[in-house]
């Protein structure tokens, strides 16, 4: 029994080992392609793969005794991006590639880990799974055109499919495993796992499939000419407008609620949430279907819900996509549910409800009602979604008039309202909205002022999503999409002249902004003529000129911090022409106590190459923690500590 239990030991062994060789050997042939293929340098690819075959294969079972551990994760995943040299997570033998499993014995999930992580006391216990670093899916299984396949080892995998007649990709993430397993806008997705998928069948299939798993797909299969996503003409994937249909409703762009719709918000605490969005060039993300058994419809997500955010970013057809494929759970979605919708047609945008205007009378039968009165007035401020006061039509702006009969006051109609016995009369008046191009400056939008020299915003909320670059003035060199700087009206070219009424030029605006708190008022000079020596504001044709990552090698070490809170506390200047390098450190700030420097060239943020043009969208859309990559200048070439203070 000894013997036949020891044989069986020993073949069990032998097949781990030839298993081990087989990985081994196939990761040298692999090396040895490159190489030769590359022209690289034979003995540093073997030193590369002899540091890789030392690291740790595995199960990885640790014990953390010492917080901050040292690691950066994968935007939206559990798997390690980044460790720190001299961190516990480096001496403990965690590596990137390796995926949390378990900690202090409970199953992770991408939401979850953090906060488990965070409020556990040392030590505790964790394990992590670590592939080999030749285990990456890259490249196609097979590239015959009609069978075109590829291995999943992670997701998000970065590819948005849309259907029009059949599954069809149409935009491939930057950087993302999609890209890197070979996968391009236009391929159609024929199987799941080899089980055959369809338009109606895919996004199941993909949903549930457990990873590893292979996806088919037909790289040569003709587009239908009445594709709305790829040119008839061109064969080009089609640029969704930014532009919202045209059928909507005064006040879509507000944040606000709308007549005819409800506000649903949800958090996405883990992936895959569930839900299909269909959004076609020049229409809005709308949910197509939701997947059983998912978050999405634990939920409470339905088919016909229009996507309008993603982790507080306003999204469209062109954004939604890669916004939510970046966002890093937990985060927050927000939707707008029309009244009456027809889940068949979920993929068309609803006809709105037309609000009532002029006099009404709705029917008070329960409390909480739902409205919000403007103090020393009788008018409505705001009404809050899913109430009553939604539902029966009540919106911003209408007066109250009568209650139960009786005329009402700005003093006495909250003690009417509340102690007339229910149900009772209510009777209002519902001016016309008033143009969305002059909106309240309560809400934060739009201007507080519009004198071209004295034009000014008020900051409701940070980040702020202006990007001011010095020369001879701050100047706005970049607005950020959906941010609240662009509701505001602040436009690229503005200059900054005031910050709550104190006067700034360039050298004080940077400090004084960065301790400004939210209900900051900002003045601009929206006329000031343009320097025309100024780097920063080119024509459209410079502005594509990107400089070479070359640039910042020669003369360069390494360095990388981590941010793990905002503001970080650098102002960074970014002319084209170069590359965007720190210009100044705020004493005290995260960014000092990470040990950046003046002089470090920025070329990553979080794990994504970044230049002039890209940096600051990079910066501000990030979710701590995140790492941040520069190239420093050897210290012969560093600027003292006077220029230091003098820049």
């Amino acid at each position: 029994m000894f013997a036949v239990a020891g044989f069986a030991v020993g073949m069990l062994l032998l097949g781990y080992f030839q298993g081990y060789v087989h990985g081994a050997a196939g990761a040298i042939t692999g090396v040895l392609a490159d190489a030769n293929r590359l022209g690289g340098n034979l003995d540093t690819q073997l030193r590369h793969l002899r540091g890789s075959l030392s690291q740790h294969v595995g199960q990885l079972d640790i014990e953390v005794s010492e917080k901050p551990f040292g690691m950066h994760m994968r935007r939206g995943s559990l798997v390690v991006e980044e460790v720190f040299p001299g961190f516990p997570a480096q001496k403990l033998g965690v590596r990137p590639g390796c995926e949390i499993q378990e900690i202090a014995g409970e199953k992770v999930k991408q939401g979850t880990w953090l906060d488990t992580f965070s409020k556990l006391p040392t030590p505790f216990k964790m394990s992590f799974n670590c592939p080999p670093h030749f285990s990456r899916g890259h490249g196609p299984l097979s590239d015959d055109k009609h069978n075109y396949r590829v291995l999943v080892i992670k997701k998000p995998f970065g590819m948005n499919v849309q259907v029009n007649t059949v599954p069809r990709v149409v935009e491939v993430l930057a950087g993302s495993p999609a890209e890197a397993a070979g996968v391009k806008r236009g391929f159609v997705l024929t199987a799941v796992q080899d089980q055959p998928v369809d338009a109606e069948t895919w996004h199941d299939a993909w949903s549930k499939v457990t990873l590893p798993a292979t996806l088919t797909f037909d790289t040569d299969r003709p587009v239908s000419k009445d594709n709305p996503f790829f040119d008839e003409k061109s064969g080009d994937v089609v640029v969704p407008s930014s532009a919202a249909p045209a059928n909507l409703p005064e006040g879509w762009e507000e944040d606000e609620p709308v007549d005819g719709f409800d506000d649903v918000s949800v958090s996405v605490k883990e992936l895959p949430f569930g839900m299909h969005v269909d959004a076609p060039p020049g229409k809005l993300p709308i949910v197509k279907k939701v997947a059983a058994g998912f978050p999405a419809e634990a939920q409470g997500i339905k088919a016909g819900d229009i996507l309008i955010k993603v982790a507080g970013h306003r999204v469209d057809a062109s954004t939604w996509f890669g916004v939510f494929q970046h966002a890093v759970p937990p985060f927050g979605l927000r939707f707008r549910r029309p009244h009456v919708f027809d889940s068949s047609k979920s993929s068309r945008v609803p006809l709105p409800v037309m609000p009532t205007v002029g006099e009404m009378s709705v029917t008070v039968e329960e409390r909480p009602f739902g409205m919000k009165v403007k103090k020393g007035s009788n008018t409505v401020q705001e009404v809050f979604p899913k109430t009553p006061a939604q539902k029966l039509g009540v919106r911003k702006g209408c007066e109250i008039h009568q209650i139960a009969g009786k005329e009402v006051s700005q003093g006495n109609w909250m003690e009417l309202f509340q102690h007339t016995p229910l149900p009772f009369n209510l009777k209002l008046y519902c001016h016309k909205k008033a143009s969305s191009s002059k909106k309240s400056p309560e809400t934060g939008h739009g201007p507080l002022s519009e004198d071209e020299h004295n034009f000014k915003v008020f900051v409701k909320e940070r980040p702020f999503g202006m990007n001011v670059q010095s020369n001879v003035v701050p100047r706005v060199v970049e607005v950020l999409p959906g941010y609240p700087a662009e509701a505001a009206g602040v436009k690229a070219g503005f200059v900054l002249t005031a910050i709550n009424d104190q006067k700034v030029d360039a050298d004080s605006w940077f400090d004084i902004w960065q301790e400004a708190p939210v209900g900051t008022v900002l003045t601009f000079d929206t006329n000031m003529p343009l320097n025309p020596n100024n780097p920063f504001v080119h024509d459209e044709d410079n502005l594509k000129k990107l400089i070479d990552e070359e640039h910042v090698k020669e003369g360069f070490s390494d360095f990388r911090a981590a941010v793990k809170k905002l503001p970080f506390g650098f102002e960074v200047s970014a002319p084209h022409g170069n590359r965007p390098t720190v210009k100044r450190i705020v004493k005290g700030s995260p960014a000092e106590a990470a040990g950046v420097k003046v002089g470090d060239v920025l070329v990553e943020v979080a794990g994504l190459p970044v230049t002039t043009a890209s940096w600051f969208k990079a910066f501000q859309q990030a979710v701590p923690p995140f790492g941040v990559h520069f190239r420093r200048p050897d210290p012969k070439d560093q600027p003292d500590s006077s220029s230091q203070a003098s820049s």
